[in-house]
């Protein structure tokens, strides 16, 4: 069935709206939205898009319609409704609109006329059948849709038959799984208000869902759980089941693991410790931490977490091995992909190795950092000795280096770290020459690459800023340095 709203590829110039055409009221709601939904008298008869004379009138005919409302101050004030969405639901928003301009419209001007209220198609469709299920609209020829006669001269809609209670959770997967099962902020933004949930609802579910092992953040995209999202559009049980034997723990499993693990209790300091151990962001372990707190599963004592014993003991106690550890398996993925992966092939393989793209993006830093591996042609590539070793953890001292001969070999005098640069730069006025940096790679055995992408990093974060050839610190950073 043809829809009402639906997308036209251009509206017509014979069903376009002319302003000249446009009634008073609808011009007088359009200067209200934009004088954010309030105006005083003096500021309406400022108004030049109406005839002085024909102010009033129009006035006169919003406050009737009860579109306008008067202020505690003299003023006039717009109606939620027609303030559009989020200031009321989106069936009132439609409603409104509609009756704003008559209580009847074609499809050819719906898109025109109602995108300023914030509706679109995608959240329209479902309130016009809903307002015809009701017997409050009804659809013509499939395209020109009319109110009541009831609705239009302003009565209250009748509640959905049999509505069940609203569930933002639910909107927000539904949004989630239509959208690949992945959903940006900005595109969560755009869809989510329209259907009824504000981002403080829509913030709330996505944690839960995260606490629940069935999506986690990937920067600022929710990724749903990869079983999660067959399980919601009706995958064949074999898919599913593969999926389930297939995928990497959920971030609720790594912290009840790493709990159990634990006894039960772990303190904040104990807790920064081992979080690297089995792959936890501090932000899943927050968002995991208040949701079992808020269920009543978890406690906070004296600076100590507390998990119930119930839940703690739900799985097996493990021992992790330091081997297990986020940098460990980042590089082993790179060194299976020929020592060398982009950022698009790290995205493919994120569910792979159980890391979100901001753990790798951390963890490219670090190699970098270290001189571990550097960027090439878009690729982060690993160093020669590090693609045959295994690599130093960021919390590894020289003391623990010397001690581990593998990794000692790793960190050979020749490598460099963005510390040592930023003194060699300090160290020469705060400046660095073609002359001085050629000295400095000669001395650390440094390459002319690795030098150009830690310039780039310091200018990227503002602390440095390229002259010609040279490249000179800021002078907030080159005081406030110390070596």
């Amino acid at each position: 069935m043809k829809r009402f709203f639906a997308l036209l590829a251009a509206v017509s110039a014979a069903g376009a709206v002319q302003a000249q055409d446009r009634p008073n009221r609808v011009i007088m709601a359009d200067f209200l939205r934009e004088a954010g939904c309030s105006t005083t008298m003096d500021g309406l008869l400022a108004f030049d898009r109406i005839a002085p004379s024909d102010v009033q009138a129009a006035l006169n005919e919003m406050l009737s319609l009860g579109f306008v409302e008067l202020t505690a101050d003299g003023g006039f004030a717009l109606s939620p409704a027609l303030c559009g969405i989020p200031n009321a639901p989106g069936e009132e928003v439609l409603t409104a609109a509609i009756r704003l301009h008559g209580c009847v419209m074609t499809e050819s001007v719906a898109e025109e006329n109602l995108a300023v209220f914030g509706l679109n198609r995608t959240n329209t469709t479902g309130f016009v059948d809903a307002l015809i299920a009701r017997g409050h609209g009804a659809l013509a020829n499939g395209e020109t849709f009319s109110l009541s006669s009831d609705i239009c001269a302003g009565a209250a809609l009748a509640p959905l038959p049999d509505a069940e209670p609203f569930d933002p959770g639910a909107v927000l997967v539904q949004v989630l799984v239509e959208n690949g099962c992945q959903l940006t902020e900005a595109e969560a933004a755009s869809i989510l208000p329209g259907l009824g949930v504000s981002m403080d609802m829509a913030e709330n579910a996505a944690e839960a869902l995260i606490a629940s092992g069935q999506a986690s953040w990937a920067g600022d995209r929710l990724i749903g759980d990869p079983v999660f999202c067959a399980t919601a559009l009706g995958a064949p049980p074999e898919e599913i089941e593969a999926l389930a034997q297939s995928r990497p723990a959920s971030a609720r499993d790594r912290f009840v693991q790493m709990m159990s693990d634990a006894g039960c209790s772990i303190t904040e300091d104990e807790f920064e410790a081992v979080m690297a151990r089995y792959a936890l962001t501090e932000n899943e372990a927050e968002t995991v931490a208040e949701v079992l707190i808020g269920s009543g599963q978890a406690m906070m004592m004296g600076g100590v977490f507390i998990l119930d014993r119930a839940v703690c003991d739900s799985v097996p106690a493990s021992d992790p091995s330091p081997e297990a550890t986020p940098l460990d398996r980042f590089v082993a993925a790179i060194r299976a992909n020929d020592c060398a992966m982009t950022q698009e092939q790290a995205s493919a393989r994120m569910a792979e190795i159980g890391l979100t793209m901001q753990d790798m993006d951390d963890l490219a830093d670090h190699l970098m950092d270290t001189g571990q591996a550097s960027v090439v042609d878009r690729a982060l590539v690993l160093s020669p000795e590090l693609c045959a070793a295994a690599p130093v953890s960021p919390s590894q001292t020289a003391e623990t280096a010397a001690d581990a001969p593998v990794q000692a070999q790793v960190v050979a005098p020749s490598r460099v770290t963005l510390e040592s640069f930023v003194a060699a730069v300090h160290s020469g006025g705060c400046r660095m020459t073609a002359e001085t940096a050629a000295s400095f790679t000669e001395e650390t055995g440094a390459t002319l690459l690795q030098l150009q992408e830690m310039a780039q990093t310091l200018i990227n974060l503002g602390l440095a800023v390229g002259e010609g050839d040279d490249l000179v610190l800021s002078e907030m950073y080159c005081e406030s340095y110390r070596p």
